[in-house]
Formats: C-alpha cells, structure tokens, sequence
C-alpha cells in the first residue's frame, strides 16, 4: 500500500509504510500526544532548546527529506509538533499489499485522533485506483462497521486547506465511492484538480458539480479514448472564470463535440497530447482566446489558427508540424525523428511562425543546423536544449 506523507521543497521519493508506523509510534510513545498539545509552553520550549523562534524552524523542517524530518520529530514534544505538519502535507493513498485495508485503517485511526487539526495540514493528496475496491459499497469493512469509505470521506471532508488533488483511476473513483466523491466536491479550497488514467462521465460530472474553483485543471485518458461529458452537466462550465492552465490528454475531443459555447477567456497555459486524433486548433482558439503558451504533443486538423485567433500567443512547444499561421516569439521542437521525415513541413510553418526565439530539444545536431540556416531570416536568438526528456535546462546559446 502507498501510504505516504511527503512534502516541502524538495519534493522526496514517498515514505515506506514502515516511516509511517514509525511516525504513529512517535505518537504513542510521547503519551498520545497530539498537535493540539502544542500549546505555548511547548513553542517556548523550542524556542529555547534550538534557540531560533519556531517560525523559523517550521522553514527549516519543511525543507527536510521526510525520513529526516521523522527522525526529528522522534525527539521531543515540541519537535514532533513542529515536524508533523510538514509530515503529513503531502499525503498520497494506494493499495499495494494483502493488508491494504488494514494500512487504510491506520491512517484514519491516526488523523481521526486529532482530525480538524491533522487533516487541515494536508495541501496535496493523490488517490490512487487501488485503493478503490476498499471504499465501494461492496468493499471490505472495518471490524468496527464503519465502512471504510465514510472515514475516507469524513477526513477529506476535514481537509479545508487541500490545495492540490489528484486521483489515478478517476472514474472508477467517483463511480464507485459515492461518499468520497461527495467529500471532494465539497471542498472549495482546491486550486489545481488532476484526473488521470481515464476520465469518463462519473469524473466529468463530478468536475462539473466541484465548489471549488481551480486554476489548474489536468485530465488524462491513456486506456480508453472515447470520453463523452454526461448531458445536463456542461463541460467546465463551472471553471469558465477561474482556469488558467488546462491540460487535455486524449481529452481534446470533449471541447469540440460539446457545443457549449462556454469561453474560457482566462486560460493562458493549454496542453493537447495523446493518440487521439484529431486536435482542431481553431475550435480551440474560439473556446480559450487568451492563451499565451501552446503546448501540442497530438496530430491536428488542417484547419489553419490566422493571424484573427490567439493573438495573445507568446511561446509554442511541439512535437510535429501543426496549422498555425500566425507570427510567435518564441518556438521549442522536441525530437528528431519527425523534424528529419517532415523537413519540408517544418521549414514551411517556420516562415508562418516567424519565432525571434528558436529552441531544439532532443534534436541532432545536424538537424538542428540546417533548420536554421532556413530561417535565419526571422530567429534572432538558438537555443538547443541537452538531451535528457524534456529538460529544461539550457546550454550555452549558439550563434
């Protein structure tokens, strides 16, 4: 079962599910303490064993690999108060082991112990399909009766300050778990939504009924393709003032078959990608006018984006020729296989394009030399990117 707590800067690999029976003994083994324990005493006291205020110290623990950060807090009263938030910030729930349900049962015996407290700290929880069959209605039961979904849901319920939340089989979620997917509708502090795996109408409705408004929105179908919004629930029509990033993975189909005539005039940051053919560009650019970066990793119409749409458009990243005809600043082509077999294409949407910035990523250097000797009428500034997938960083700018 993955069952782990992991935040702060440096983003670490998650914790094995021993870390955090080690974290729930800390908690035994300092007399059931719990953060509301911490009372001012307890901040005075570490202030003066590390002798810098606490504000101060919950920066530094932050920031600590979470193996580090539980060793720490194994140490005092006051320390396991400051450690725990930073802890348990990150929180991500799968199922990998015969005694998944057991696990799913220690994680909610724990955050029920102090649970306003504990499941405010939560800013990121991933939901991962495994753990799925535990919490529908048919699913394993905890030997108190409560169902295991209720203490699921009553925990999400709890986590007012969620900020990101992202779930791996999102379908099979909201169409099994009616308790947790009311519980995520609920919260209205949630800023960045992932739905990955497949997202069909049981995730699309709930998306659709969500109180909170986020400004980034991802959703990925990599199983199945063919993903149609249930009628009566407008797609994202709920987002239209507050999305700014949205990313479509086999999902681009959605905005083109359901004619809303929703606008999303804020979105700046839009991602097409997957196997699914085919993106139209100018359907898209009449739904979000206001995009800055375009981002297009799928095979498009013919239909050509003029110099009347998108005219916002700052920066382009792609991995094969696409109908844009209009002037950018800034252009980044990934790869070298299609830039060699479409050369001509290529060449041909470079003189539409007219990028004063030109980046290669994972492009030959040969390639990479003979593409902008044909443009170097309009590129002012070459970049070319190391090869590690999808890199950012640059090297040396080349003459």
């Amino acid at each position: 079962m993955t069952y782990s707590f992991h935040g702060g800067n440096l983003s670490p690999p998650p914790m094995s599910c021993s870390s955090v029976a080690q974290l729930l003994g800390a908690a035994t083994s300092l007399q059931h303490f719990t953060l509301s324990d911490a009372d001012p005493s307890d901040q005075h006291a570490a202030t003066m064993m590390f002798r810098i205020p606490v504000e101060i110290l919950d920066k530094i623990i932050s920031s600590l690999p979470r193996p580090d950060a539980l060793q720490f807090s194994f140490t005092c009263r006051a320390a396991y108060a400051c450690a725990v938030p930073s802890i348990i910030n990150e929180v991500a729930l799968g199922a990998t082991s015969a005694k998944a349900d057991e696990q799913l049962q220690s994680f909610c015996n724990y955050m029920s112990a102090d649970l306003s407290r504990r499941a405010s700290y939560i800013r990121s929880l991933t939901l991962e399909a495994s753990i799925a069959p535990f919490l529908s209605p048919a699913g394993m039961r905890l030997k108190q009766g409560d169902r295991l979904a209720d203490r699921i849901a009553r925990i999400i319920s709890h986590a007012t300050n969620l900020r990101e939340l992202t779930i791996l089989g999102a379908e099979q979620f909201f169409g099994t778990s009616p308790q947790v997917a009311a519980a995520l509708i609920s919260l209205n502090s949630l800023s960045e939504i992932g739905f990955e795996d497949y997202v069909g109408p049981h995730a699309l409705k709930a998306l659709s009924e969500m109180r909170s408004r986020p400004s980034v929105v991802r959703l990925s179908s990599f199983d199945i393709t063919n993903c149609k919004p249930i009628p009566g629930h407008p797609l994202l029509c709920n987002l239209s003032t507050s999305l700014v990033s949205l990313t479509l993975i086999n999902n681009h189909g959605l905005f083109q078959m359901h004619e809303s005539g929703t606008v999303f005039p804020r979105v700046e940051h839009l991602v097409l990608g997957g196997v699914q053919d085919v993106a139209d560009l100018p359907s898209m650019a009449r739904t979000f006018l206001g995009v800055r970066t375009l981002e297009v990793y799928t095979r498009c119409t013919e239909n050509s984006v003029g110099d009347d749409l998108w005219t916002s458009l700052d920066t382009v990243s792609l991995d094969r020729p696409i109908p844009l005809a209009r002037p950018v600043r800034q252009v980044e082509l990934i790869g070298t296989e299609w830039l060699t077999e479409q050369f001509g294409l290529a060449v041909e949407m470079m003189e539409t394009l007219k990028p004063a910035v030109l980046i290669f990523h994972d492009v030959e250097y040969e390639t990479t030399a003979l593409l902008a000797r044909c443009t170097a009428r309009s590129v002012r500034e070459l970049v070319r990117l190391t090869y590690t997938p999808r890199t950012r960083k640059v090297a040396a700018p080349e003459a």
